[in-house]
Protein backbone atom coordinates (compact mmCIF):
# COMPACT_ATOMS: atom_id res chain seq x y z
CA UNK A 1 0.00 0.00 0.00
CA UNK A 2 1.01 3.35 -0.61
CA UNK A 3 -0.30 6.88 0.94
CA UNK A 4 -0.04 10.16 -0.56
CA UNK A 5 -1.94 13.47 1.47
CA UNK A 6 -2.57 16.58 -0.80
CA UNK A 7 -3.27 19.71 0.82
CA UNK A 8 -3.88 22.61 -1.26
CA UNK A 9 -4.53 26.33 -0.38
CA UNK A 10 -6.01 28.15 -2.58
CA UNK A 11 -5.55 31.88 -1.83
CA UNK A 12 -8.87 34.91 -3.13
CA UNK A 13 -6.23 35.99 -5.50
CA UNK A 14 -5.63 32.98 -8.20
CA UNK A 15 -2.51 34.18 -9.58
CA UNK A 16 -0.64 31.78 -7.36
CA UNK A 17 -1.22 28.75 -5.64
CA UNK A 18 0.12 26.76 -2.48
CA UNK A 19 0.56 23.39 -2.81
CA UNK A 20 2.09 20.93 0.27
CA UNK A 21 2.57 17.30 -0.61
CA UNK A 22 3.40 14.67 2.27
CA UNK A 23 4.32 11.39 0.75
CA UNK A 24 4.94 8.14 2.78
CA UNK A 25 6.88 5.78 1.10
CA UNK A 26 5.92 1.55 1.22
CA UNK A 27 7.07 0.09 4.08
CA UNK A 28 6.56 -3.07 3.23
CA UNK A 29 5.16 -5.25 0.40
CA UNK A 30 2.66 -8.22 1.11
CA UNK A 31 4.47 -11.53 0.27
CA UNK A 32 1.76 -12.63 -2.58
CA UNK A 33 -0.02 -10.15 -4.76
CA UNK A 34 -2.75 -11.95 -6.70
CA UNK A 35 -4.04 -9.79 -10.04
CA UNK A 36 -7.31 -11.50 -11.74
CA UNK A 37 -7.01 -12.17 -15.26
CA UNK A 38 -6.67 -9.39 -18.18
CA UNK A 39 -10.10 -8.31 -19.46
CA UNK A 40 -9.30 -8.37 -23.04
CA UNK A 41 -6.85 -11.61 -23.36
CA UNK A 42 -10.33 -13.53 -21.76
CA UNK A 43 -12.75 -12.26 -23.95
CA UNK A 44 -10.37 -13.21 -26.89
CA UNK A 45 -9.65 -16.40 -25.82
CA UNK A 46 -13.12 -17.48 -24.56
CA UNK A 47 -14.36 -16.32 -28.41
CA UNK A 48 -12.03 -17.86 -30.27
CA UNK A 49 -12.09 -21.52 -28.39
CA UNK A 50 -15.52 -21.87 -29.61
CA UNK A 51 -14.06 -22.14 -33.19
CA UNK A 52 -11.11 -24.73 -31.79
CA UNK A 53 -12.53 -28.51 -32.37
CA UNK A 54 -11.70 -30.17 -28.74
CA UNK A 55 -11.19 -28.64 -25.31
CA UNK A 56 -9.87 -25.52 -24.44
CA UNK A 57 -8.92 -24.43 -21.13
CA UNK A 58 -8.79 -20.97 -20.12
CA UNK A 59 -7.19 -20.63 -17.22
CA UNK A 60 -6.56 -17.70 -14.28
CA UNK A 61 -10.08 -15.85 -16.63
CA UNK A 62 -11.00 -12.34 -15.51
CA UNK A 63 -13.93 -12.60 -13.36
CA UNK A 64 -16.18 -9.78 -14.68
CA UNK A 65 -19.75 -9.65 -15.83
CA UNK A 66 -19.00 -9.65 -18.87
CA UNK A 67 -17.13 -13.38 -19.30
CA UNK A 68 -20.90 -14.25 -17.82
CA UNK A 69 -22.20 -12.42 -20.98
CA UNK A 70 -19.63 -14.06 -23.65
CA UNK A 71 -20.32 -17.76 -21.55
CA UNK A 72 -23.85 -17.18 -22.24
CA UNK A 73 -23.47 -16.63 -25.44
CA UNK A 74 -21.26 -19.87 -26.02
CA UNK A 75 -24.34 -20.78 -24.73
CA UNK A 76 -27.01 -19.81 -26.92
CA UNK A 77 -24.39 -21.69 -30.01
CA UNK A 78 -24.93 -25.00 -28.24
CA UNK A 79 -21.24 -24.91 -26.80
CA UNK A 80 -20.78 -26.68 -23.85
CA UNK A 81 -18.31 -25.19 -21.32
CA UNK A 82 -17.84 -26.38 -17.18
CA UNK A 83 -16.00 -24.77 -14.40
CA UNK A 84 -12.80 -26.78 -13.29
CA UNK A 85 -11.04 -25.17 -10.42
CA UNK A 86 -9.27 -22.41 -12.46
CA UNK A 87 -9.92 -22.96 -15.50
CA UNK A 88 -12.77 -22.73 -17.59
CA UNK A 89 -13.24 -25.60 -20.24
CA UNK A 90 -14.76 -24.85 -23.47
CA UNK A 91 -15.62 -27.57 -26.08
CA UNK A 92 -15.24 -25.97 -29.50
CA UNK A 93 -16.01 -26.55 -32.78
CA UNK A 94 -19.92 -27.68 -32.37
CA UNK A 95 -21.65 -24.42 -33.04
CA UNK A 96 -25.15 -24.72 -34.04
CA UNK A 97 -27.58 -21.83 -34.86
CA UNK A 98 -30.97 -22.79 -34.55
CA UNK A 99 -33.97 -21.52 -36.96
CA UNK A 100 -34.78 -18.11 -36.24
CA UNK A 101 -32.08 -17.27 -33.57
CA UNK A 102 -31.77 -14.15 -32.33
CA UNK A 103 -28.76 -13.63 -30.42
CA UNK A 104 -28.25 -10.95 -27.17
CA UNK A 105 -25.09 -10.13 -25.95
CA UNK A 106 -24.90 -7.37 -23.02
CA UNK A 107 -21.26 -6.98 -22.64
CA UNK A 108 -18.68 -4.54 -23.70
CA UNK A 109 -17.68 -2.95 -26.82
CA UNK A 110 -14.21 -5.19 -27.37
CA UNK A 111 -15.83 -8.96 -27.05
CA UNK A 112 -19.13 -6.86 -28.89
CA UNK A 113 -16.62 -6.31 -32.06
CA UNK A 114 -15.14 -10.17 -31.89
CA UNK A 115 -18.80 -11.63 -31.99
CA UNK A 116 -20.10 -9.78 -34.71
CA UNK A 117 -16.87 -10.46 -36.60
CA UNK A 118 -17.90 -14.27 -36.07
CA UNK A 119 -21.21 -14.28 -37.20
CA UNK A 120 -20.30 -12.16 -40.48
CA UNK A 121 -18.77 -15.25 -41.30
CA UNK A 122 -21.10 -17.75 -40.93
CA UNK A 123 -22.64 -16.81 -44.30
CA UNK A 124 -26.32 -16.59 -43.61
CA UNK A 125 -28.57 -14.45 -42.23
CA UNK A 126 -28.14 -13.50 -37.93
CA UNK A 127 -29.49 -11.24 -35.90
CA UNK A 128 -28.29 -9.63 -32.54
CA UNK A 129 -29.04 -7.76 -29.89
CA UNK A 130 -26.79 -5.32 -28.43
CA UNK A 131 -26.13 -3.40 -24.67
CA UNK A 132 -26.83 0.45 -24.72
CA UNK A 133 -23.39 0.54 -23.02
CA UNK A 134 -22.08 0.36 -26.60
CA UNK A 135 -22.32 3.64 -28.86
CA UNK A 136 -24.09 3.40 -32.05
CA UNK A 137 -21.23 4.79 -33.61
CA UNK A 138 -19.08 2.47 -32.83
CA UNK A 139 -21.44 0.20 -34.38
CA UNK A 140 -21.62 1.95 -37.81
CA UNK A 141 -17.40 1.83 -37.77
CA UNK A 142 -17.63 -2.28 -37.72
CA UNK A 143 -20.08 -3.38 -39.85
CA UNK A 144 -18.88 -0.34 -42.12
CA UNK A 145 -16.20 -2.61 -42.97
CA UNK A 146 -18.16 -5.30 -44.38
CA UNK A 147 -19.84 -3.19 -47.26
CA UNK A 148 -17.06 -3.74 -49.94
CA UNK A 149 -16.70 -7.63 -49.13
CA UNK A 150 -20.32 -9.01 -49.89
CA UNK A 151 -21.72 -8.67 -46.66
CA UNK A 152 -24.82 -6.99 -46.55
CA UNK A 153 -25.47 -5.09 -42.64
CA UNK A 154 -27.68 -2.59 -41.32
CA UNK A 155 -28.34 -1.59 -37.53
CA UNK A 156 -31.61 -0.22 -35.91
CA UNK A 157 -30.92 2.44 -33.67
CA UNK A 158 -33.90 2.26 -31.00
CA UNK A 159 -33.77 -1.91 -30.83
CA UNK A 160 -30.04 -1.39 -30.76
CA UNK A 161 -30.55 -4.63 -33.38
CA UNK A 162 -28.25 -5.87 -35.74
CA UNK A 163 -29.05 -8.20 -38.99
CA UNK A 164 -26.45 -9.51 -40.79
CA UNK A 165 -26.90 -11.17 -44.34
CA UNK A 166 -23.48 -12.47 -45.58
CA UNK A 167 -22.50 -13.75 -48.64
CA UNK A 168 -19.12 -15.14 -49.83
CA UNK A 169 -16.86 -12.51 -48.25
CA UNK A 170 -13.26 -13.47 -50.97
CA UNK A 171 -11.21 -11.83 -50.88
CA UNK A 172 -11.43 -10.03 -47.16
CA UNK A 173 -9.42 -6.49 -47.46
CA UNK A 174 -9.86 -3.45 -45.60
CA UNK A 175 -7.18 -0.40 -44.74
CA UNK A 176 -8.50 1.11 -41.72
CA UNK A 177 -7.96 4.58 -40.30
CA UNK A 178 -9.39 3.83 -36.89
CA UNK A 179 -6.70 3.95 -33.83
CA UNK A 180 -9.34 1.93 -32.12
CA UNK A 181 -9.01 -1.87 -32.26
CA UNK A 182 -12.45 -3.22 -33.03
CA UNK A 183 -12.47 -2.75 -36.64
CA UNK A 184 -9.36 -4.89 -37.20
CA UNK A 185 -10.72 -7.46 -34.24
CA UNK A 186 -14.04 -7.89 -36.52
CA UNK A 187 -12.25 -8.46 -39.82
CA UNK A 188 -9.94 -10.67 -38.01
CA UNK A 189 -12.50 -12.75 -36.31
CA UNK A 190 -14.46 -13.08 -40.24
CA UNK A 191 -11.27 -14.40 -41.76
CA UNK A 192 -11.33 -17.08 -38.73
CA UNK A 193 -14.91 -17.74 -38.97
CA UNK A 194 -15.58 -17.66 -42.84
CA UNK A 195 -12.23 -19.54 -43.92
CA UNK A 196 -10.60 -17.13 -45.82
CA UNK A 197 -7.66 -14.83 -45.38
CA UNK A 198 -7.65 -11.31 -44.52
CA UNK A 199 -5.84 -8.70 -45.52
CA UNK A 200 -5.91 -5.52 -42.85
CA UNK A 201 -3.48 -2.20 -43.50
CA UNK A 202 -3.48 -0.17 -40.85
CA UNK A 203 -3.08 3.61 -40.79
CA UNK A 204 -2.27 3.65 -36.90
CA UNK A 205 -0.92 0.64 -34.98
CA UNK A 206 -3.86 -0.20 -32.46
CA UNK A 207 -4.12 -2.65 -29.97
CA UNK A 208 -2.91 -6.27 -30.28
CA UNK A 209 -4.66 -8.11 -27.51
CA UNK A 210 -6.81 -10.37 -29.67
CA UNK A 211 -4.38 -10.69 -32.36
CA UNK A 212 -1.72 -12.12 -29.72
CA UNK A 213 -4.29 -14.35 -28.63
CA UNK A 214 -4.76 -15.72 -32.21
CA UNK A 215 -1.42 -16.89 -32.36
CA UNK A 216 -1.20 -18.32 -28.82
CA UNK A 217 -4.27 -20.59 -29.88
CA UNK A 218 -2.06 -21.80 -32.96
CA UNK A 219 -3.37 -19.30 -35.45
CA UNK A 220 -1.60 -18.14 -38.52
CA UNK A 221 -0.62 -14.35 -38.88
CA UNK A 222 1.59 -12.34 -40.92
CA UNK A 223 2.58 -9.26 -39.82
CA UNK A 224 4.77 -6.75 -41.92
CA UNK A 225 5.63 -3.44 -40.15
CA UNK A 226 5.87 -0.36 -42.55
CA UNK A 227 9.58 0.31 -43.35
CA UNK A 228 11.12 3.21 -43.59
CA UNK A 229 13.99 5.16 -45.67
CA UNK A 230 16.58 7.82 -45.37
CA UNK A 231 15.78 10.67 -48.31
CA UNK A 232 17.10 13.90 -48.48
CA UNK A 233 15.67 17.14 -46.89
CA UNK A 234 13.71 19.04 -49.48
CA UNK A 235 14.56 22.55 -47.27
CA UNK A 236 18.08 21.35 -46.42
CA UNK A 237 20.05 19.41 -48.99
CA UNK A 238 22.75 18.96 -46.45
CA UNK A 239 20.57 17.07 -44.35
CA UNK A 240 18.86 13.58 -44.84
CA UNK A 241 15.20 12.54 -43.16
CA UNK A 242 13.49 9.47 -42.21
CA UNK A 243 10.48 8.35 -43.94
CA UNK A 244 7.82 6.04 -44.46
CA UNK A 245 7.89 4.56 -47.96
CA UNK A 246 4.78 2.94 -47.41
CA UNK A 247 1.50 4.71 -47.20
CA UNK A 248 0.30 2.67 -44.19
CA UNK A 249 1.63 1.45 -40.63
CA UNK A 250 1.33 -1.67 -40.07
Amino acid sequence: KGYIFWESRLPKRCEETTLNKDIFAIKKMPDKVIFGGDYFQTQSALLLALLAEGESCIRNANPGIDTDYTLSFLSALGIKWRQEGEGIIISGGNFIFPENMEFEYNGGLFPLSIIIGFLAGQKRELNLTYSERVGAKAIDTIISSFKDIGIESNRDNKSRHICIKASLPVPIERRIKSSYPYQKNALLMLGLSSGYSAAIREDHVSDTTFENTIVKMGGKLAIKEAKSELVEDPNDPRRKVRISNIDYKR
